[in-house]
This record gives structure tokens, sequence and C-alpha cells, in this order.
């Protein structure tokens, strides 16, 4: 179990589908019947489609045919003819954003995408989405963003995903350790969630410290017992290692 590595990427990734299965399957507990909001009104009317599944196929129909893609494009170009065209976005199963980063890019591109399904009527009018159908891709935006607190069930089965995989990690040294020398983290996690095991993650810092300093120590010349007492040992050295985080200077 120490041994247990998971890759973060593919983790953030089941949890970001989990999210979208939750949408996928219509399934909004959080939000009551009494509680009527624009938005409650928008993702019903859209339940009986699936605007993502929708949205997926019709960006599919137009980049399939270099005929529709070149059309796309010369409508973009005679709208802004000082811009490069954009270029509709596909979602990949194993990267956790692209769901987002597709609809986004649909809805930035709305204008041409509804003028392709005018100029394509018999390839593309089964996929039109309606106007609800955009608004609920705008929620759905929102959702992913984690910007409605009204949609936390939704929301949640990412984080419920996430801590299911926290469980088989919490305990291995590899990911404690990688936290704790992160200069914009150390012990700031633990303190803040999780204070009870404060003391368990500095104790295992030193233990490893000190196996690091056994193994140095074997490979150095012999020391005067002045320089050994003139060296700090490995507790102060996690004192001062692990003291206040470092400010990330990309922020």
């Amino acid at each position: 179990m120490d041994n247990r590595i998971c890759c973060f990427p593919h983790i953030t990734n089941l949890a970001s589908k989990a999210v979208l299965t939750e949408i996928t399957n219509i399934r909004l507990a959080a939000v009551n019947d009494d509680e009527v909001t624009m938005e409650n009104k928008v993702v019903e009317t859209g339940l009986s489609r699936d605007a993502i599944a929708l949205a997926r196929f019709l960006i599919r129909m137009i980049c399939a045919s270099s005929l529709r893609r070149d059309k796309f494009a010369a409508l973009q170009c005679t709208r802004n003819p000082k811009k490069a065209p954009l270029e509709l976005l596909r979602d990949v199963d194993a990267r956790w954003s692209s769901t987002l980063l597709m609809i986004e890019q649909l809805v930035v591109l709305k204008e041409f995408v509804v003028q392709m399904i005018s100029n394509f009527t018999r390839n593309l009018k089964k996929y039109e989405l309606l106007p609800d159908d955009w608004d609920v891709l705008q929620t759905y935006i929102r959702i992913l963003r984690c910007e409605l607190p009204s949609y936390v069930s939704v929301i949640g089965a990412g984080i419920s995903k996430l801590k299911e995989y926290w469980k088989l990690v919490e305990n291995v040294p590899a990911y404690t350790l990688a936290q704790m020398i992160t200069p914009t983290v150390k012990l700031e996690w633990y303190q803040k969630n999780a204070p009870g095991r404060v003391d368990w993650a500095k104790d295992l810092f030193v233990d490893t410290l000190k196996l690091y300093c056994d193994a140095h120590s074997m490979c150095t010349p012999a020391t005067t017992q002045a320089q050994h007492d003139a060296q700090p040992n490995p507790s102060t050295w996690a004192d001062d290692i692990l003291g206040s985080p470092i400010a990330d200077r990309r922020h």
C-alpha cells in the first residue's frame, strides 16, 4: 500500500466524469421542487434532450467534412476578416477539462454554428440546438466551473470521487512528503484540512530526513565531535523547512 502512487491527472479526470455523469443522467437531487429559479427552469426544459450529446454530435458532423470545415471558417472570415477563424473543439475521454472547453468554444461560436445548420440543413438539422439547449449549455458551463451552489449534489459527485481516491493515498508517504517539500504548501493543507494529522506528517518528514542523514553520513568523511555538535539535527531542519509556506509568486 505504501507504494501505491495514483496518477493525479487521471483522478481529476475521473472526478470530472463523475460530474458529467450526474448531468447526463439528469439527477439533480439538490434542486428542490419549490426552488423555482430561471436556472432550474432552463435545465428542466432540456432534461428530455441531452444537450451535451447533441453538442458533441453537432461538432463531430461539422468537423467530419472538409467542405463543412471550410464553410465554417469562411463564415467567420466574412464576419471578422482581420481575425483568424476558430475551430470547434472535440472533447477527449482522457482529458478532464475537454468537455468544458468543448462547450465553451461552441457557445463562443454559436452565431456561426446556427448559420452552418441553415446552410447544411439535410446533414445538420437533426442535431440543431434549440434556444433552451443553448441555455442548458450555459448552465452546464457554470456547473463544471463550480459556480452554482444550488447544484451541490452534481458538483459533489466529483468531490466524492476525489475523496474515494484520497482514501487510497492518504497514508502513502510519497504524497505527504511531496506536499511538505512543496514551498507553497508545506504543512498548510494538513493544518487547514486535517489538523489531527499534523504531528503524524511532521514525524514522517523527520523520520525520512533521518534516513537521508544516516545514509549521507555513511558516504562522507567522519566529522569531529565539535563539527557533529554544530550540525542541526533533523528535527531542527524540519522546523525550518516546514515553516510558513512561501507565497506563490504566480498569483
